[in-house]
This record gives C-alpha cells, structure tokens and sequence, in this order.
C-alpha cells in the first residue's frame, strides 16, 4: 500500500492539507528520504536536492506552492490565510545532474502529421532517467495516481545490452540480454 507523508511543522498547513483530501496523511517534521517507496507521494516544500532523492526512490513529490508578500513571509499562516495565498499542489520530478531525464508524452500514433497525438484517457508520461549504472524508463501519470505498470532498467555490459523488469521498482520479474550481434537472451 502506498504512503502519503506530508512534510511541514506548521498546524495551519496541516488543517490545509486535511481539507484538500489529505487527512490520512503522515505529518513529519523532518523528513529521511529513506522512508519513500515506490509509488508514495511526498507533500512540502522541500529542498531541491531532497525532491530529486524522492524521485528516484519512485516516489511521487507534490510541492506546496504561496503566492506570499514579502510581509508574509515568516509568520505563522493559518488555512485561511493559505487559501487566500493561492495555495495549491504542484507535481515536479526532480533529477539531480548525473542522473539527467526526459518525459515522453503517451498517446496515439498519427501517420498523417508523424507524431505522438496526446490522449485525453491516458494522461501518462513515459519517463526516462540515466544514472551511471543505465537507464530507467518508467511509465507515470501525470496526474497524481499511481500507474501500475513495469519499469523497465537498460545497462549497457561488455557485448551487449541487458534489460531488467521491475514490477516494484526494487524486484526484478524478467531479463533480457542483447548482445551487439542482436542474438536475444532470455533470463529467469
């Protein structure tokens, strides 16, 4: 089951939160990245670096945007005063610099114009992100569910390719090996 934690010290941000759905959430005041896994969606306003560790644990980050003044910055907000901020949830994934990525829109194929057209029932993106080990390609929403389909892992090895089959982001359920001769190897 996946786990949603909401990141933020302050009362009215909870009251906030609670009443755009997120009742159940996890209230954490300092948050270990460590704690995220596939699928899990993080709500805050968190550091950069820590959105992209969030990211490539599979997790899902949702970012707690204000319009503040400059007067209201530092002072205590209540879920009023947030609403009248503007406050709202905004998806962002986060890639830290070697491990640089890309989204692909899913849709349908339209031989006519030679493209992607974008598909109002399947609002996903194909995400890629490169790390020093390969590739992952993982299919996202992007909405905010989670999308129940493999990830799939590319590493490149002496003669060849190897593509791994995640169903979780942590198990592999299949591999497959080609080599540079494009001879297909099949693995339990």
């Amino acid at each position: 089951m996946n786990k949603t934690y909401f990141v933020s010290r302050h009362p009215g941000a909870h009251e906030w939160a609670a009443r755009q759905g997120f009742a159940n959430a996890e209230v954490i005041t300092h948050f270990v990245p460590s704690v995220v896994g596939n699928g899990d969606i993080v709500i805050g306003t968190l550091p950069i670096h820590i959105v992209a560790d969030v990211n490539e644990r599979g997790g899902i980050y949702l970012h707690l945007v204000l319009e503040l003044t400059a007067d209201s910055r530092g002072k205590e907000l209540s879920a009023d005063d947030m609403c009248a901020y503007g406050a709202r949830l905004q998806r962002f994934d986060v890639s830290s610099e070697i491990h640089g990525g890309t989204c692909t829109q899913v849709g349908q194929w339209d031989a006519g114009i030679g493209e992607y057209i974008k598909d109002e029932q399947t609002p996903h993106v194909i995400q890629t992100r490169t790390t020093e080990q390969g590739c992952v390609v993982k299919l996202v929403s992007s909405q905010i569910e989670v999308v129940d389909a493999p990830d799939i892992y590319i590493e490149r090895l002496e003669g060849g390719w190897r593509i791994n089959l995640s169903p979780n982001g942590n198990d592999i359920a299949g591999q497959v090996g080609i080599s540079d001769d494009c001879d297909l190897n099949f693995f339990d």
